[in-house]
């Protein structure tokens, strides 16, 4: 979208950039797990590169991120969230140098993030995508084309974030879906899974 709406010459090299942005969050190890914090962090980049085209998006914003995290941790409003008033959302933060590509401060990760020790759903590696990881069929579930969603032999829907990392936060009469592991059909979530 960017080449094709953007003007002038260097449309391109923005283009460019954003892409690699982009690339650089969805590689990152946790980008699932901590898919609102990324999105903050993106949408934090997003908001001051309108106002600021001196930084690079491809080069990673420590300043920015640990903002974000500091906003995400103490929960504050999206109110203030999103009008850019907090620290670190000011384009001060934002390093436009290139530093050389061996240099840890110029990484397209960050640099150092707390570790949520997870595995994937489905297949239970800790190093898989998740949903993306590409099965489509466990023990206990199957995908169904006709819905595009995973479904039980009795046609129960299994709750994913019971399945994930962080658990479903409400109870599963309250949820609609069933609290059993993904991978086996137990009474456990997958991530506790020895299967």
């Amino acid at each position: 979208m960017i080449r094709q709406y953007l003007p002038g010459a260097g449309a391109n090299d923005i283009a460019n950039a954003w892409q690699s942005h982009f690339t650089a969050l969805y590689a990152c190890y946790d980008f699932f797990a901590n898919f609102r914090r990324y999105l903050r962090y993106d949408i934090r980049l997003r908001q001051a590169f309108v106002h600021d085209h001196t930084f690079n998006p491809a080069h990673w914003q420590t300043e920015v991120y640990e903002a974000v995290g500091r906003d995400f941790e103490s929960r504050s409003s999206s109110a203030s969230f999103l009008s850019g008033s907090r620290t670190g959302a000011q384009s001060s933060s934002f390093r436009s140098e290139t530093a050389p590509k061996n240099s840890a401060s110029n990484t397209s990760r960050p640099p150092s993030l707390p570790f949520t020790q997870h595995k994937c759903i489905f297949c239970g590696k800790p190093d898989c995508r998740g949903r993306a990881c590409g099965t489509v069929k466990t023990a206990f579930v199957t995908f169904d084309a006709a819905t595009s969603i995973f479904t039980t032999s009795s046609g129960e829907q299994v709750c994913y974030r019971f399945n994930g990392a962080r658990g479903c936060k409400v109870s599963e009469s309250d949820c609609g879906r069933r609290h059993l592991c993904i991978r086996c059909g137990g009474a456990h979530a997958s991530q506790v899974c020895s299967q």
